[in-house]
């Protein structure tokens, strides 16, 4: 039997799924990326109220968690289970649903487990490059700084060591951010098993390249003028963001 998870119609997907729900990921047009965005801020418009009170209980109990340090480094395997309630908050939308606070933690009763294991794989799948990463500069100055020789933290070649190790993690870190990027939308609105999710999720990334460059160029920009105003643009632009993830979610998988 293949074991293709992008097969028709005998792939995990369509066993899951009922016909026509969900389809394997497709390639879009490039001024998607721009379009996903005009759709996020729709969905702001549709409830600007609800939106922004979101965003403030959201911030208000991050800032909570980061008081308690083992706490704040555990609510990183949260994260996953966040979106996940928040793209049922937009598709609740879609659907003329009212969008209400609740589905900011709807994620905890929906697929929680799944969604877990997503945000465990991510971060942990992080931190190891990132430990590879600091093992490899250690290796070349570790040694000196063991002897008490810290005259090499100051030179331009230490500096510029740094700068390629944060370039190469920031660049080995784009697979395992496209592995994690649709799992939740996935997961809590078509019930896809957690790792057939995950390897949708990046190969819709990696087909769709181009359009995602020019949605990250410009969310980039919107998120630089959100922090301007004492941060109150987040206000918009997260729901922007969010909104823009299911968007692009239901234009690669569903329509």
């Amino acid at each position: 039997m293949d074991n293709n998870p992008y097969s028709t119609p005998d792939s995990e997907v369509a066993a899951v799924l009922e016909p026509g729900q969900c389809h394997p990921p497709r390639r879009v047009p490039v001024g998607n990326g721009i379009q996903w965005i005009a759709d996020g801020f729709g969905h702001f418009k549709k409830d600007p109220g609800i939106w922004i009170v979101i965003c403030i209980v959201g911030f208000v109990i991050l800032m909570a968690l980061s008081i308690i340090p083992v706490v704040a480094q555990l609510s990183q395997f949260t994260v996953a289970i966040w979106v996940g309630g928040l793209m049922l908050g937009c598709h609740a939308q879609d659907s003329d649903e009212p969008l209400t606070i609740n589905h900011l933690f709807a994620g905890f009763s929906n697929n929680m487990g799944p969604l877990l294991v997503v945000s465990v794989i991510i971060v942990i799948a992080s931190l190891a490059i990132l430990a590879v990463i600091v093992m490899a500069i250690a290796g070349v100055y570790g040694m000196s700084i063991f002897l008490g020789d810290t005259s090499q933290l100051f030179t331009e070649e230490f500096v510029m060591v740094i700068l390629i190790g944060l370039l190469v993690y920031m660049a080995a870190i784009i697979p395992i951010i496209a592995l994690g990027w649709f799992s939740p939308a996935l997961i809590v609105l078509n019930n896809v098993p957690v790792f057939t999710a995950m390897a949708m999720s990046f190969k819709a990334c990696f087909i769709n390249v181009v359009p995602f460059f020019i949605y990250g160029l410009v969310l980039s920009v919107l998120f630089v003028i959100g922090m301007i105003p004492l941060l109150l643009g987040l206000l918009v632009v997260m729901p922007v963001f969010y909104g823009s993830l299911y968007r692009s979610y239901k234009d690669i998988f569903i329509d």
